[in-house]
């Protein structure tokens, strides 16, 4: 499933490159959507490897996993904006959430804006941390997979 939503991702990168050259210009923050997709990319993929591995143990995982996903939906800035929380207690609902992070790396780029460095060092050590927790639980466990299956 990973590699067909690559697939479908890379479909479909060629459709928005031509919608951002013919309806606006390309800022030198458009181009840093490829690092903030690398970078989330490689987050997730560290994910997937802690959760698959757990998920194959525990069945119970899968429908934990989904009902999180919905959770953290809502909760992510998909639907709002973090500005729309106002200052304080509202604005540490949306830091809180790991999701922020990725998202603002891949929305604010494309939107033709640039992306604080505090939100990129927050995103890339997500990245180094679920890489290395989904690594270490993987490498752990990865004998006994075959058996849970």
């Amino acid at each position: 499933q990973i590699l067909r939503g690559l697939i479908g991702l890379m479909h479909s990168l060629p459709i928005v490159l031509l919608v951002v050259c013919f309806t606006d210009e390309i800022s030198k923050y458009t181009l840093m959507v490829i690092p903030g997709l690398i970078i989330l990319c490689s987050t997730l993929f560290g994910i997937i490897l802690m959760l698959g591995t757990v998920a194959s143990r525990y069945r119970d995982i899968e429908q934990l996993t989904q009902m999180l996903t919905q959770f953290m939906f809502y909760m992510s800035p998909i639907l709002w904006k973090p500005e729309m929380l106002g200052e304080g207690s509202g604005q540490l609902v949306a830091l809180l959430n790991p999701f922020y992070y990725g998202l603002t790396i891949m929305r604010e780029p494309l939107l033709g804006n640039a992306v604080p460095l505090r939100i990129w060092c927050v995103a890339i050590c997500l990245m180094v941390i679920s890489l290395f927790v989904g690594c270490i639980v993987y490498r752990r466990f990865r004998q006994r997979i075959p058996f849970w299956i």
